[in-house]
């Protein structure tokens, strides 16, 4: 889709289009297209705004700072390592009272 001054040759510094694509593609960084002249030309393509794109989850709209899939994550990992730590502490100390329990007859 092309804008009406690109249309109409209005103001011919820069011409803006709509690029639709999927969400999932990279942005083109050129395209190809045939001028007045018949020439085939290759522009440059300089995007005006892309949206945020978080590198852990792949959704948009967030960083990966702010992801909350990502915080998620990282809490229950934070709980899983507490609870490990707990258990060992148990184990420990079911062992130091095993050795200090006198059986009789020692």
């Amino acid at each position: 889709m092309i804008d009406k001054h690109t249309k109409d040759r209005t103001r011919v510094q820069f011409a803006r289009v709509l690029v639709e694509m999927e969400i999932t593609d990279k942005p083109e960084q050129t395209f190809w297209f045939v001028n007045e002249y018949g020439q085939l030309v290759e522009q440059e393509i300089e995007y005006e705004w892309l949206p945020v794109k978080c590198k852990h989850c792949g959704g948009f709209g967030h960083i990966m700072a702010e992801c909350r899939k990502l915080r998620r994550l990282q809490k229950r990992l934070q709980l899983m390592k507490l609870k490990l730590k707990l258990s060992q502490a148990i184990k420990l100390s079911l062992k130091e009272k095993k050795k200090r329990v006198r059986r009789p007859g020692s």
